[in-house]
């Protein structure tokens, strides 16, 4: 199940990457990198790209290691009109918080969504496609043993909105940033009860990729 996951998150972010598709290329497909931050019960993490935010205890429990931040992604996206993509990506990595050794959490993540994409300037086969997103989503966050809920993980709805912009590199190939906010209507991500209190657990992506556009 887990390899099958797997591959669902290469085929899909696999087309995270090709947003600046034109009439005559209405499909593209692309691979992403990025970096998930978290706001929530623990503290605020948004917007400082911190690479080593997901430390977490080693087995003995005292030391404290960096593990393996950010994710992958793929996606699918279609070209509707001179103002409007339509995208579908699938993302999977890991995503944390730290503020010391009494907060913090590590997790694994799955993120789905579906998202609509205004290219505000509105001109096909640009060099620079910048444009404003928004959609429905989902994020599963995998649980640690030992968490309060005797379950595997949480599947929280998102609404994310966020900017964008396309790279021309050549006719087909796009390089692509992309920075987007979260609401979920989740607060369990970190897997304790204790910190189900208060505020819901946002996130922020932010992300570097490439992109093939398909067609004639």
């Amino acid at each position: 199940m887990k390899n099958l996951s797997l591959l669902c998150y290469l085929v899909i972010g696999l087309g995270q990457i090709l947003w600046a598709q034109t009439a005559d290329h209405k499909w593209a497909l692309g691979l992403n990198f990025g970096i998930s931050e978290y706001c929530g019960d623990l503290g605020n993490g948004f917007l400082k790209f911190d690479l080593g935010s997901n430390r977490i205890y080693t087995s003995n429990k005292i030391t404290i290691t960096n593990s393996k931040p950010g994710y992958v992604g793929l996606n699918a996206s279609r070209y509707i009109n001179t103002r409007f993509d339509l995208n579908m990506s699938l993302l999977r990595g890991e995503e944390g918080y730290f503020r010391n050794i009494d907060y913090y959490y590590n997790s694994k993540f799955t993120y789905a969504d579906v998202t609509a994409r205004w290219k505000f300037m509105a001109k096909d086969y640009a060099r620079f496609t910048p444009y404003f997103m928004g959609g429905i989503g989902t994020r599963y966050t995998d649980y640690n043993s030992g968490n309060d809920f005797s379950k595997d993980g949480t599947l929280d709805l998102v609404i994310p909105i966020g900017i964008g912009m396309n790279i021309k590199c050549e006719e087909r190939f796009y390089i692509n940033i992309q920075s987007y906010y979260g609401w979920t209507n989740g607060d369990k991500v970190e897997g304790l009860a204790k910190y189900t209190r208060f505020s819901y657990d946002q996130l922020w992506h932010h992300s570097v990729g490439v992109s093939f556009l398909l067609g004639k």
